[in-house]
């Protein structure tokens, strides 16, 4: 197989393998694998000609994608069917199988779907691995499958070393949309892209798992993050790879600065960098099992009418507290990551031991870098994520809940909370 971290190809039929194709994709970038589908990276020219040069520049793994269909496809049948199984021949490229076809106990027929391609000498596809279409956990397990042989291909360049992944949420599909990094998650734009996608949020909740997978499979003992996302995202990535887990974690921002949490935490400054204060006008129930904490570091990103609604809540809170710089105006420096994290974090356990809750609710307005180092230190509290929407309008600026994160020792569970409804 061809681990140069080039896309997984997609082979599907237009007329009833649409919408499992872009089902399968959007999996598959979920959970740090670029794809190579005709509706969007094929370029103009001879439709065979491309179709064959797509499949010899680099194809890390294939998925057919198997409806009734394909058998009327002579592109299928004479160009992509037979690179595949040839790739699959002579570099033991992984192929997977995504299939509607089942029999009467439910299971995927493979000799029915092998029947819808052409015979080629040598090469049995019911011998492969096949994935149920209609199935969202049989997507997932070709993603994780296809992940797992691409870190244990990897493990000689990523053992006792680091893990790279690129991150992005307001994302344009796109073969080419990878970098030299091992594994390139990608979320769809939603709208604008003020908030993260819905479904995207949801594929990402579901990947989580694979990608701890992927690290423990890769040997890391660190993680390097780049790109971008929405600040809750990056919350959420950096709790699936909590400190009880990974050794060293750090974030490469746009200016090529790595935001570095090491293996050693550092001693804390002796003059704290974050104050911790009563968000005024909160309504107090001294019977709420949750908390309201407002991380606010960077004051382009504040939102203090959104924080007041949601202060504002009848529900109430056990207790309400913005986190703050201790010097107003104080920059945050890329050198200072570890130092920031902390004493963010510092604040937070305070916060949640003298309430005596385990319910965080989290808004966060700060360097979407130092996000994920936060976010690693989750572990123990059930944590709501929030995202600001309609910032600068005082008076429809509001903070949406994306995303739930509960760490507890080395698993994380992530559950998206954000929905087109509230989205909009």
């Amino acid at each position: 197989m061809d681990h140069d971290h080039g896309p997984v190809f997609v082979s599907y039929r237009h007329s009833d393998g649409t919408e499992p194709a872009r089902a399968v994709t959007a999996v598959l970038r979920a959970c740090g694998l670029s794809v190579w589908l005709d509706e969007y990276a094929m370029l103009v020219g001879s439709f065979t000609y491309r179709m064959d040069e797509a499949l010899r520049s680099g194809a890390s793994a294939g998925v057919l994608v198997a409806t009734p269909d394909v058998r009327l496809s002579k592109a299928i049948q004479t160009v992509e069917f037979p690179a595949l199984a040839r790739l699959s021949q002579e570099s033991h490229m992984l192929l997977g199988v995504v299939s509607p076809l089942r029999r009467s106990d439910g299971s995927v027929d493979e000799q029915a779907t092998a029947g819808l391609y052409d015979p080629i000498p040598d090469f049995d596809l019911a011998d492969h691995k096949h994935y149920g279409a209609d199935r969202r956990e049989d997507l997932f397990s070709l993603a994780r499958d296809f992940v797992i042989d691409r870190m244990r291909a990897l493990r000689p360049e990523t053992e006792r070393a680091v893990l790279r992944i690129d991150v992005a949420t307001r994302n344009q599909a796109s073969d080419s949309d990878r970098t030299a990094a091992h594994l390139d998650v990608r979320l769809d734009i939603h709208g604008e892209g003020l908030l993260p996608s819905p479904t995207g949020m949801d594929l990402f909740a579901a990947a989580a798992p694979i990608l701890t997978q992927a690290f423990v499979d890769s040997g890391a003992t660190s993680v390097e993050f780049s790109g971008n996302g929405h600040l809750s995202f990056l919350l959420a990535l950096g709790a699936v790879f909590p400190r009880s887990r990974c050794a060293s974690m750090a974030f490469v921002d746009a200016n090529g600065e790595r935001w570095l949490s090491p293996r050693t935490a550092l001693a804390s400054p002796s003059q704290p960098l974050v104050v911790r204060t009563a968000i005024p006008d909160a309504t107090i129930v001294s019977a709420a099992e949750r908390v309201l904490v407002s991380i606010e570091v960077l004051a382009t990103g504040y939102a203090p009418a959104a924080v007041s609604l949601l202060a504002a809540d009848p529900a109430g809170w056990r207790a309400a507290y913005a986190i703050t710089p201790s010097v107003p105006g104080n920059l945050l420096s890329p050198a200072d990551a570890e130092a920031w994290a902390n004493d963010i974090c510092a604040d937070l356990v305070s916060v949640m031991s003298e309430a005596g809750v385990d319910e965080l609710h989290l808004l966060y307005s700060g360097p979407a870098a130092l996000a994920p180092l936060i976010g690693r230190n989750l572990t123990g509290y059930a944590v709501t994520a929030y995202e600001v929407l309609d910032r600068f309008n005082p008076t429809k600026a509001r903070y949406v809940p994306t995303i739930a994160i509960k760490v507890g020792g080395a698993v994380t569970q992530l559950r998206a909370l954000l929905t087109e409804e509230s989205a909009s």
